[in-house]
């Protein structure tokens, strides 16, 4: 009975136990804590995430780069097959030109030689009637009725013979002038011929460079907003080099003055009345003062002004060595087609190849030299007032305040690796921080 009672109470408690377990609520089970392992593993995959992003932005911006320098040389290649289309119209023209006068002389000298050969056979057909009884012209002269006809009949027969030998000469010459212009016509048939040829084979090359503009154009229409940040950050470098660039020449301008300033303190110094004419000797203050006011003064002399610089407008030579192409112009440029692509080039552009050698284009003294994002180093040479700026160089071969020459090798151009080698220099002229069109004063162009 007792045992019965107790299996009984145990089995109440158990079923309470669990009642009570499923009515109250599941608790959570605690967190594992992270391990030094698990952390490095996150850490690394945020890296490897970061990473693979940075190298697929760099890479969209290197194919947008490479798509707009595209762009700019098959821009640059459709102005010049347009310009070489001009010139071989106006050769046409030329040549047509020609051809019609030569054309109008020959049939005017067709009808001057069918006419004389008219009036020189018709002479020919009356003198023979006229002596048809008479054998030889001999004969004719002793037929005459007297010796003054015989006379005038001889007379008559010798100034017959000078004029046909006169007339076949002409009539020979202009048979032969006949025959040249023909030979001249036909001369210049072929070159025009040669010419629209030509024309036709630029035409064709023209059209090619516009479709392969247009599929350049619709693909980066595609990347609107990658085109967009694109080309802000390349007008942030931009703006970079002409703060920097307006920063120097302010910082000469400066010097110049003060130099200047410090030399007429000098000069009056010296001219002060009532100085004893006693030799003074000179403080250590002094003389550095009067000796760099004169070496001031002699490099004045030596520097090349800005009026030699101005003087060589349209004649100086380009400032990259081998063939090239100027690839982006001077001032505020818009593409009919992009409305995004618009930029405002202080100089000019010239893509040339890959290594090429980047020379002074005039006399002067290197100003300075400096790195700048997107622009790798860049050189600023003085001309007097006026300066030139080499941007993009991959070696230099010249130092801060070298004098160099015109045609010396100041350094090479740097090949862009992202850009299968492309080699592009900036190229800008300043007359102080006014900046000048470089296109209107290279010779090259």
């Amino acid at each position: 009975m007792m045992n019965r009672f107790y299996l009984l109470f145990v089995t109440f408690l158990i079923f309470s136990a669990m009642t009570l377990e499923s009515a109250s609520p599941r608790r959570t089970r605690a967190k594992k804590p992270e391990t030094s392992t698990s952390i490095r593993k996150k850490r690394s995959e945020t890296t490897k995430a970061i990473r693979s992003t940075s190298k697929k932005i760099e890479m969209n911006r290197q194919e947008i780069n490479r798509k707009l320098n595209d762009l700019n040389r098959i821009t640059a290649d459709i102005a010049g097959y347009d310009k070489e289309i001009a010139a071989i119209n106006k050769q046409l023209k030329h040549f047509d030109g020609q051809i019609n006068r030569v054309s109008d002389t020959i049939g005017i000298l067709d009808d001057r030689l069918s006419s004389m050969s008219a009036k020189y056979a018709s002479a020919i057909r009356r003198v023979a009637t006229r002596n048809r009884n008479a054998t030889t012209d001999l004969a004719f002269i002793f037929s005459a009725n007297s010796a003054a006809e015989a006379y005038r009949r001889n007379r008559s027969l010798e100034q017959f013979s000078k004029w046909r030998k006169r007339k076949a000469d002409e009539l020979g010459k202009m048979r032969d002038e006949l025959d040249n212009r023909r030979k001249h016509l036909e001369t210049l048939k072929n070159e025009r011929a040669s010419v629209l040829a030509s024309l036709n084979e630029v035409v064709a090359s023209l059209s090619h460079k516009k479709e392969e503009s247009d599929k350049l154009v619709a693909g980066l229409r595609r990347q609107d907003s990658k085109l967009k940040s694109f080309l802000a950050s390349k007008q942030k470098e931009a703006a970079a080099l002409d703060a920097e660039l307006n920063r120097l020449i302010a910082l000469e301008e400066k010097k110049a003055r003060e130099e200047e300033a410090r030399r007429r303190k000098a000069e009056l110094a010296e001219k002060k009345p009532g100085k004893s004419n006693e030799p003074r000797k000179e403080t250590k203050t002094q003389e550095p003062v009067k000796a760099k006011a004169e070496k001031s003064h002699a490099a004045k002399k030596t520097e090349p002004v800005g009026g030699e610089f101005a003087m060589n407008r349209g004649r100086i030579p380009s400032p990259v060595a081998g063939s090239y192409k100027i690839v982006k112009r001077f001032g505020r440029q818009k593409h009919p087609d992009l409305k995004y692509v618009e930029t405002d080039n202080p100089g000019i552009d010239i893509e040339t190849s890959p290594g090429a050698a980047v020379q002074s284009v005039f006399d002067g003294r290197v100003s300075d030299i400096f790195r700048l994002p997107g622009y790798n180093n860049v050189v600023m040479i003085r001309h007097g007032h006026y300066l030139t700026i080499y941007a993009n160089l991959a070696t230099i071969n010249i130092k801060k305040g070298d004098s160099v020459k015109a045609g010396q090798k100041i350094g090479t151009v740097f090949s862009d690796p992202d850009d299968d080698g492309r080699s592009i220099l900036h190229f800008e002229i300043r007359n102080e921080k006014l900046k000048e069109d470089p296109e209107k004063w290279l010779a090259m162009l």
